[in-house]
């Protein structure tokens, strides 16, 4: 009996904190938790997808024991399949005992980069509408669109939510030549954000021409009818 007492005793600790459990993540996540043991060696953390996972990709390996402190740290991979994973944690010693935890975290993607539908080209002063469609891979709604102009009016946000594939449309006015890049990223529900996606549209200078040719014309609209109607088409009327 008191051989087995012994033995109790020196079974290795496993224990995951349980606030990991069913937590829902999108980004790094810090895994906290107890391994130790009279007799410990090491403790491995390992992810699998799903609850019953076919098999474990190790996150981290240590030979330190740890008590109620961190782990390790695990970023979701993005070419996950399941939006179920489990964490485990595996605690060996010297007499060849092993102690197992586990948890289940549900995967949160973030959406896709919105696409940006719009002008490539426009006049200063004039209002255009721009239209932001982004899909979650989770079918979240979209919590906001932020965007960016590229101009001194600073970021603009497209508040919801929306269901997830809705298009929004904003409109923009901007008051000086140049070719200017739109950046927009989508938000859904649970803060995770799309990477930026990129349009451009060009605000060219207003038409010109050569004054003195105008006024030579103007002096004289009858000498050719043609030219002074390319001329009005162009926006400087005679």
């Amino acid at each position: 009996n008191a051989y087995k007492a012994i033995q109790r005793d020196s079974t290795p600790i496993a224990n995951l904190n349980s606030d990991l459990d069913d937590i829902f993540i999108y980004d790094e996540i810090t895994i906290k938790g107890t391994a130790s043991g009279t007799t410990f060696i090491e403790y491995t953390v390992c992810y699998g997808e799903g609850i019953y996972p076919d098999g474990w990709t190790v996150i981290h390996t240590s030979s330190t024991p740890v008590t109620n402190d961190v782990l390790a740290s695990w970023n979701p991979p993005s070419d996950l399949e399941e939006e179920i994973c489990s964490i485990k944690l595996m605690v060996y010693d010297s007499e060849g005992q092993i102690s197992e935890d586990q948890v289940v975290l549900l995967i949160n993607r973030a959406p896709y980069a919105p696409d940006i539908i719009g002008p490539t080209n426009g006049k200063p002063g004039v209002d255009y509408n721009f239209t932001f469609v982004s899909n979650d891979i989770n079918n979240d709604d979209i919590a906001e669109y932020i965007i960016s102009w590229d101009d001194d009016t600073g970021d603009e946000t497209i508040e919801g939510p929306f269901p997830s594939g809705i298009p929004q449309t904003t409109n923009h006015t901007w008051k000086s030549k140049g070719t200017y890049t739109i950046k927009a990223k989508a938000v859904d529900i649970y803060n995770a954000e799309s990477d930026w996606a990129t349009f451009d549209i060009t605000i060219p200078r207003d038409k010109a021409i050569n004054r003195p040719v105008l006024n030579f014309l103007q002096s004289y609209p009858n000498l050719f009818p043609l030219l002074q109607k390319l001329i009005q088409k162009l926006g400087f009327g005679l």
